[in-house]
């Protein structure tokens, strides 16, 4: 086949009818049927094998059959053998056709053959007459033996005397060739064929919607270029409109146009059904008995635009099924989707198909359904809000401007569409709402809403100032009272207000009126005992949450007071048990639907796999939150969850993906998000130590320093935190810090001695500031009790290094082997970035940038090789040598090469 006439996508269609038309010039015979919808290509394969019998020397009869053809016998026939110009059946066109007629033909074509093997085409042969059909019945399975190729094109499906023949023949052992849509692959290979260049997803986008038909693909790139919907940026197309071009539509139309009105009102009522549809529903738009509708759903009828699916009939495509639907009326259209709900609503079809006519039916309408339209919404709120937020403001515009409905519907629209990232919008809605003239409760319900928009966006401040304007109003419903009360207590902890946290979470509990309300209030009041250190508290209100959320039920139970319990547990060391409660809370949320909840569950479980020490476990759970948080957009969970990525990545020795992670978490931060400084500060801190030292890192970790011993939650979390902490300290001069997270640590560890973790930070941390052996093996003493093998690690290598300093080798490599075995079991890097640095200057660590020098310095690079590697000038990569010189205290080449191939070694 030549390249001017590539059938994209059609490589197996083609190479089977190749080899029958080799096969024919070979002298064998045989019949191929070509099956497939209109458009979908079979006519251009027809056509590309007359031209390649041609060039085999194939004598070749080819013709479409017309539906007109019917009326007249052997009409068909006659006239595709006539098409040959052979004198042998000149006699076709003067001769009525008689009975004797097809074994005539027969001979006639034998003796053809004898001299020139022949090819006949018959395309759109399902309007073949039925004398032609009576010939074929006759003729083919004659000249199976002789030099002829039969070969019919046709839509499938057709029946009729034509239809029943050509199965017929393919029982019998023709060659039947199924032409299915272009897979997705081929639809942009066509498009770049078509349009000329490479294309990107709004052009295939469109495509796609024309179900892998050629046919229609091309008429569609064609009207799109010819009314300028197609732009080039950056070397690609792009659409630039939307629309549906004008000749596209005119296509179909035309298609419409030749059949009878009852088709075409079939059409238009399947159309308005965004789905397969069966004939009884298509029935009751129209007001019809369903049988008068089944001649018209016939395929010959709407000239293929129907195809049979499943129970009923859908549209060749859906592109086609748009275009038919752009062709009604307005007001038609209007009164059909109210029918429609009204069909679907009969039967119980779901209530989001029901809501979706109506939300297409105007206005009026959805005001006369409102409650079913809250209905589908609260369906499908937790896992599609912005569809949900959708029908709420559908119904909310049925009602006049000062109708209290109307203020209702939006207020519960507003926090739906801040949970799909439309916050704007959130705002504009409520503040439009608030305008109209609010009793009270409904103004306090919309502050509730706008509150709790702001908090799931990540504004905690402004969902702060909206909960305490809604708590200002009197006369407010207690139960409204408590919900505001419940997320301005989450939005102060979020907002660093620990003890106005604590005093609105308390509130919400105290109220009494609402179990949910007093659920999240302990929620908070847990949080907020966490991260002051209280660890008995945080798992008393926990407890105390999940208990009154079994005993109340509903709207309790959606506040899965089990994550928090999960993560009370994880901090007095009980990782089993919190792995256990985490995972039935999960399973319970999943029961219910609460898709909200899924990245906390996600964050805490990662939180509880890192503290096992099962880093691999933990950055999957973590990855698996950060896509869901995306999926449902609830952009302020991505935070936490992309710091926790940071840090295991930092923990496995991957600084690349600790660097794509960081990039990803400030773009989130960048838009106003705001979460827990340990969730934010801590990771960018341990990715700027790796890369470039100790004075970079503790400028992000000031406010922590700061605050470290009011809120020394991070302890906590990540034990093994309070000596990464005080190492970075010490490395940049810092005793001062340093002493203030010891402090912290012992205070920690005295609420409870009897904790592993706690003790086995104070002592690690003092004994890495102080350089005491004793203190280090205590640490390590009291990190064996407990379930932190990472926290483990670090303390044995820091007492390898400290017994080793104190003339111990012994005692140094036992510990650094068992903590190298460790970091290993746990996914780990051998030695721990931050500690790498440490090792190898005795004037403060080496930056990234200096590393890379130092390591092709020990390769033999000269300075201005290096420069021309790292894109740097020679006089910056001088300036990077002496002061890897002055941290390592050498002056020479060779020094430093012998220096990195021993870190080398050690890492």
């Amino acid at each position: 086949m030549s390249d001017d006439h590539d059938l994209i996508g059609r490589e197996r269609e083609w190479a089977a009818l190749a080899r029958a038309v080799a096969a024919t010039a070979g002298g064998a015979g045989g019949c191929a049927v070509l099956s497939g919808p209109a458009g979908i290509g079979k006519s251009h394969l027809a056509r590309a094998a007359v031209r390649a019998a041609g060039s085999a020397g194939l004598t070749v009869a080819y013709r479409a059959a017309m539906e007109v053809d019917r009326n007249a016998p052997l009409m068909t026939l006659a006239a595709t053998l006539r098409e040959t110009d052979l004198p042998a059946l000149a006699w076709l066109s003067a001769e009525s056709p008689a009975q004797s007629t097809p074994e005539r033909l027969g001979r006639v074509l034998e003796e053809v053959a004898a001299d020139r093997p022949v090819l006949v085409v018959v395309d759109d042969a399902q309007w073949m007459d039925e004398f032609t059909v009576l010939a074929v019945r006759t003729l083919v399975p004659r000249l199976s033996s002789s030099a002829v190729l039969w070969l019919f094109v046709r839509r499938p499906g057709t029946g009729g005397a034509a239809g029943n023949a050509l199965d017929d023949l393919v029982t019998l052992g023709a060659e039947e060739i199924v032409i299915g849509p272009l897979p997705d692959a081929d639809v942009e290979l066509l498009c770049e064929q078509r349009v000329g260049s490479p294309v990107d997803a709004t052009v295939l986008a469109q495509a796609d919607r024309c179900g892998g038909n050629p046919l229609w693909i091309t008429q569609l790139l064609a009207g799109m270029r010819a009314e300028g919907q197609l732009a080039i940026v950056g070397g690609r197309a792009t659409l630039v409109g939307g629309e549906v071009p004008t000749s596209f539509i005119g296509a179909a139309e035309q298609r419409l146009g030749g059949m009878p009105p009852e088709a075409r009102l079939l059409l238009r009522a399947g159309a308005v059904f965004a789905r397969p549809f069966r004939l009884g529903e298509a029935a009751a738009l129209l007001a019809q008995p369903e049988e008068s509708l089944w001649t018209f759903a016939d395929a010959d009828v709407t000239d293929g635009m129907l195809v049979p699916r499943g129970d009923g009939y859908a549209f060749e495509h859906d592109m086609l099924r748009e275009v038919v639907y752009n062709t009604i009326p307005g007001p038609l259209r209007d009164g059909l989707h109210r029918k429609a709900a009204a069909v679907i609503g009969a039967v119980g079809g779901p209530p989001a198909e029901v809501a979706e006519h109506l939300m297409r039916a105007g206005p009026k309408a959805a005001a006369e359904q409102s409650e079913l339209l809250r209905t589908a919404a609260a369906e499908i709120a937790a896992l599609a809000p912005g569809a949900a937020a959708n029908l709420y403001l559908h119904a909310a515009a049925g009602f006049g401007a000062h109708d209290p409905r109307r203020a209702a519907f939006t207020a519960e629209a507003v926090p739906l569409l801040a949970s799909a990232g439309r916050l704007d919008e959130a705002r504009q809605q409520g503040e439009a709402a608030f305008r109209s003239g609010l009793d009270a409760t409904t103004a306090a319900r919309l502050c509730l809403g706008l509150a709790e928009a702001c908090k799931h966006a990540g504004r905690n401040r402004e969902s702060v100032e909206y909960t305490s304007r809604g708590l200002r109003r009197g006369g407010v419903a207690a139960d409204v009272r408590a919900k505001l009360c419940a997320v301005r207590a989450h939005a102060q902890f979020y907002a660093g207000d620990l003890a106005e946290a604590d005093i609105s979470g308390a509130e919400a509990h105290a109220i009494g009126a609402d179990p949910g309300a007093a659920v999240f209030g302990l929620a908070a009041r847990s949080l907020v005992a966490a991260a002051q250190g209280r660890f008995a508290d945080a798992l008393e209100h926990a407890r105390t949450a999940v208990e009154l959320a079994d005993d109340a039920g509903g709207e309790a139970v959606h506040r899965h007071p089990q994550i928090w319990l999960g993560s009370a547990l994880t901090m007095v060391d009980r990782l089993d048990e919190a792995h256990r409660v985490l995972q039935e809370g999960r399973r319970e949320s999943i029961e219910l639907g609460t898709g909200w909840s899924g990245p906390l569950w996600h964050y805490y479980e990662a939180g509880v796999e890192a503290g096992r020490g099962d880093l691999t476990v933990a950055a999957k759970v973590a990855a698996a939150g950060v896509e869901l948080a995306e999926q449902q957009a609830v952009w302020q969970l991505t935070v936490p969850l992309l710091g926790t990525l940071i840090r295991l990545s930092l923990l496995r020795g991957d600084l690349t993906a600790a660097r794509g992670f960081a990039e990803k978490m400030r773009e989130r931060t960048r838009t106003g998000i705001t979460a827990a400084p340990e969730d934010v500060l801590w990771p960018e801190a341990l990715l700027a130590y790796a890369e470039d030292g100790s004075e970079p890192a503790v400028s992000h970790l000031r406010p922590l320093y700061e605050t470290i011993e009011e809120r020394p939650v991070l302890i906590g979390q990540d034990p093994g935190a309070a000596a990464v902490l005080v190492r970075i300290a010490v490395d940049a001069g810092r005793t001062d810090l340093a002493e203030a997270v010891v402090r912290a640590a012992r205070a920690l560890a005295g609420r409870d001695p009897a904790l592993p973790s706690p003790a086995g930070a104070a002592a690690h941390a003092e004994g890495l500031l102080r350089d005491d052996v004793e203190l280090l093996r205590e640490a390590v003493r009291r990190f064996r009790e407990g379930p932190r093998r990472l926290a483990l690690a670090a303390a044995l290598d820091d007492l390898a290094a400290a017994e080793r300093r104190h003339g111990r080798p012994a005692a140094a490599r036992a510990a650094a082997t068992e903590a190298g075995d460790l970091r290993t079991a746990c996914g780990a890097a051998k030695v721990p970035r931050q500690r790498r640095n440490g090792r190898r200057a005795t004037g403060g660590p080496l930056t990234e940038t200096e590393l890379r020098v130092a390591e092709r310095v020990a390769n033999g690079r000269a300075n201005r090789e290096i420069a021309d590697e790292m894109f740097l000038s020679p006089h910056t990569v001088d300036t990077h040598i002496r002061h890897i010189y002055t941290k390592l205290n050498i002056n020479k080449r060779s020094a430093l090469a012998t220096w990195y191939t021993n870190q080398r070694s050690i890492t």
